[in-house]
């Protein structure tokens, strides 16, 4: 392996795993983040600095071979309208004829009513959000018919270790573990497609340092799976019995009456509503030693609540299947 420059933007829940791997891979890691922290560890450089910026960005990708844009503003629709295409456009500019750029999304723009979500289906713009998405891809798309080398990578809602903006995040599991029922919404017993982070994070890394790329836009690893089935293999992980608490619709419109992230949850909770599921097997096929099985996955995040809450290990072990019964 050679070692080359890396720059992941963003420490956040996958910005900090995908630089440990580049660091453990033999890598000079730098992480570009908007405050003060410490380093992910040892060896890895932590540049501070704001992404708008179009001379820090210059200045901290100087050299790079890839840089990683990780970056996500607050969930709600004004602030991704006001600093996610900036973001975007300044990391294009700076990797343009010099590094690949890889940029983490989402699945938010594109329309799940026809079946499984794949790297070209249609888009579903709902609102603010998912408009600010149809934008970036714009952009990007212009980018990548330009010849620049750009890689976009769409992510599941993310679980597992490290997740702390989720739907299910490690506080979330650590409840689950101590008993307590989480609070979802919409159609529990309907598919979705799920990002393990630790997946997401490998995903990243493959294609940061893949030497050619067939395809220039692929969605990452996902676990389908219902979220009811979600939460009940982690209890069994966990050694409990806990059932999902579900918010109906009614209590929903009151919450977002009062609670500003369910107001900006309103524009998407149709992903929650009905099957919600990506086909990742074009990147599978392209990378098909990248990923875990569900029931690892499920094991790991359970292993990772226990070590949070000095658990010693389960004696069980959870029981999935595809279709998300356990």
């Amino acid at each position: 392996m050679n070692r080359a420059k890396h720059v992941v933007f963003g420490q956040g829940q996958v910005g900090v795993p995908l630089a440990l791997r580049l660091a453990r891979a033999g890598h000079e890691v730098v992480v570009a983040r908007r405050h003060t922290a410490q380093p992910p560890a040892e060896g890895i450089l932590v540049r501070t600095g704001d992404a708008r910026d179009p001379f820090f960005v210059e200045d901290v990708t100087k050299g790079a071979a890839t840089v990683y844009h990780c970056m996500n503003a607050a969930y709600a629709g004004q602030a991704w309208q006001q600093e996610l295409p900036p973001l975007l456009k300044n990391l294009l500019d700076a990797t343009k004829q010099r590094a690949r750029l890889v940029v983490l999304d989402n699945l938010y723009m594109l329309n799940p009513a026809r079946g499984a979500m794949r790297e070209n289906t249609e888009r579903h713009v709902s609102g603010r959000k998912t408009a600010v998405r149809a934008q970036l891809d714009d952009i990007l798309q212009a980018s990548i018919a330009a010849g620049d080398d750009v890689v976009v990578g769409r992510a599941g809602d993310f679980f597992g270790p490290n997740a702390t903006s989720a739907l299910l995040s490690e506080k979330v599991v650590r409840g689950i573990g101590e008993g307590r029922r989480p609070m979802l919404f919409g159609n529990v017993d309907a598919l979705h497609s799920f990002g393990f982070i630790p997946d997401v994070a490998d995903a990243l890394l493959a294609l940061g340092t893949a030497a050619t790329l067939a395809e220039r836009v692929y969605h990452l690893p996902v676990h389908t799976v219902t979220p009811r089935a979600l939460v009940q293999s982690l209890a069994h992980a966990l050694d409990v019995e806990v059932e999902p608490r579900v918010v109906n619709d009614t209590l929903f419109a009151v919450f977002a009456l009062f609670v500003p992230l369910v107001r900006e949850l309103k524009e998407t909770a149709y992903q929650w509503r009905s099957s919600f599921v990506s086909d990742d097997s074009l990147f599978r096929r392209a990378f098909p030693t990248v990923g875990v099985t569900l029931r690892e996955a499920v094991e790991m995040t359970a292993a990772n609540a226990r070590a949070q809450m000095g658990r010693q290990p389960s004696r069980g072990k959870a029981r999935v299947t595809r279709a998300g019964t356990v």
